[in-house]
C-alpha cells in the first residue's frame, strides 16, 4: 500500500572478501554498498516461468511428460530428442550453459522471435543425455523455457508477453 515495511541490505567489506575468498573488483571504501546500490538477483524468474508452463499444461497446450521436440522440432537435434518438458523444467536437459556466446544483436525481441536464440539452442549438443543428471541451468533455463512457451502458446507469446497479459 505504498508504505515501506522493511529495508534489507548489507555492505561489502574487505574482511568478508578475505573470508569468502572473492574479490568484488572494487575498493569498498570508494564504492560503498548501501540501500541505493543496484543488486543482481539470480533465480527470481524461475517461479514465474514455471507458472507460465503450469498454466499452459493446465490448458492442455503442454504436458510435463511430453517431449520438447513435439512443439519445437529443431530442438531434437544432437541427442535432445527424448528431453521432456519435465526434464527441461528440472534442469536435466544437459544444457546448463551455451556452447557459444550470444551477441547483443541476438537478444532483441525481434531477433528472438526470428529464432536467433532458438537456433543456438537447437544446434547445441547436450553435456549429458537429457534426464541422466540434474545440473543447475542458471543462465540457460529462461531461454529454454521462453522458446518452449513461444511454440506451445496458441498466441505465440514470449514468457514476458504471457506474464504481462495473463498474470500481471
Amino acid at each position: 500500500r505504498g508504505v515501506k515495511v522493511v529495508e534489507l541490505w548489507a555492505s561489502r567489506t574487505a574482511t568478508a572478501e578475505r573470508r569468502w575468498g572473492y574479490d568484488c573488483g572494487c575498493n569498498a571504501a570508494e564504492r560503498p554498498y548501501d540501500g541505493a546500490s543496484l543488486q543482481n538477483v539470480w533465480s527470481s524468474t524461475k517461479v514465474l516461468t514455471s507458472l507460465v508452463v503450469a498454466m499452459l499444461v493446465d490448458r492442455g497446450h503442454l504436458a510435463y511428460e511430453q517431449r520438447v521436440a513435439e512443439v519445437w522440432p529443431e530442438f531434437a537435434a544432437h541427442g535432445k530428442a527424448d528431453c521432456t518438458v519435465a526434464m527441461l523444467m528440472r534442469h536435466e536437459a544437459g544444457l546448463a550453459q551455451f556452447d557459444r556466446p550470444l551477441e547483443m544483436t541476438q537478444l532483441t525481441a525481434q531477433a528472438i522471435r526470428a529464432g536467433a536464440v532458438s537456433d543456438v539452442i537447437a544446434a547445441q549438443r547436450p553435456a549429458h543425455a537429457p534426464g541422466a543428471r540434474r545440473v543447475y541451468h542458471p543462465l540457460t533455463r529462461g531461454w529454454l523455457v521462453n522458446e518452449l512457451v513461444r511454440r506451445a502458446d496458441p498466441a505465440g507469446r514470449t514468457v514476458g508477453q504471457f506474464l504481462l497479459e495473463e498474470v500481471s
